[in-house]
């Protein structure tokens, strides 16, 4: 834990995307929220859309040029291309507590990833104990229940259905790797990019 005195802020490093596609996540969400509409969820605002490939948390401010400096090898890999393919649930379908939109395997994004988990974990931001999992987060379900006769029901094999009829698949190019810092205000999460990595493309 950092001392009161020193200033931190709230950062994570990404991949931003393309206006057009947070348009088509717009959608997506928009189609879905009949289902939820009696529960209790957070829907993730399309502007804020974005894969995550690192989350630091609280960083003093004097670390961020160190994070800058560790992960400018990002700027000799070359760009690439994402393919979004699947809607799901974690945990599960149970006791869903998150709505997401997955990647198809990348071998270039993995390298990505884990080369900066590698770089930062060594400035002490440790590594991930888990397999990382390429997803975009939807919405985030706070309240939910089975039982038709509750006031937080969703039918979750209705659901099941609707996204087995939905099928999902979206490419988007990946030219830069983005630190953003975010701050919580009453309207929700804002973010600010603070560095940008672009990666080798014609």
């Amino acid at each position: 834990m950092n001392p009161a005195n020193i200033q931190t802020i709230r950062a994570f490093i990404a991949v931003d995307l393309p206006a057009n596609l947070k348009k088509e996540i717009a959608f997506i969400q928009q189609s879905l929220r009949p289902h939820f509409s009696r529960a209790k969820v957070s829907w993730v605002r399309s502007e804020n859309m974005h894969l995550t490939l690192k989350f630091l948390g609280d960083v003093p401010l004097k670390d961020i040029t160190k994070i800058i400096t560790a992960c400018d090898f990002v700027k000799e890999e070359p760009a690439f291309e994402l393919h979004l393919n699947g809607l799901g649930f974690f945990p599960g379908l149970r006791k869903p507590k998150v709505l997401w939109c997955g990647y198809e395997s990348s071998a270039a994004l993995a390298r990505v990833q884990n080369q900066i988990e590698t770089a930062l974990d060594s400035m002490g931001f440790a590594a991930e104990n888990k397999p990382f999992v390429a997803h975009l987060t939807l919405a985030r379900i706070k309240e939910i229940n089975s039982n038709p006769a509750a006031p937080c029901y969703v039918d979750m094999t209705a659901v099941q259905e609707y996204l087995k009829k939905t099928p999902v698949s979206m490419f988007h190019p990946v030219r830069s790797i983005k630190l953003i810092k975010s701050r919580l205000s009453p309207k929700g999460s804002e973010y600010t990019g603070l560095h940008e990595w672009k990666l080798k493309f014609d």
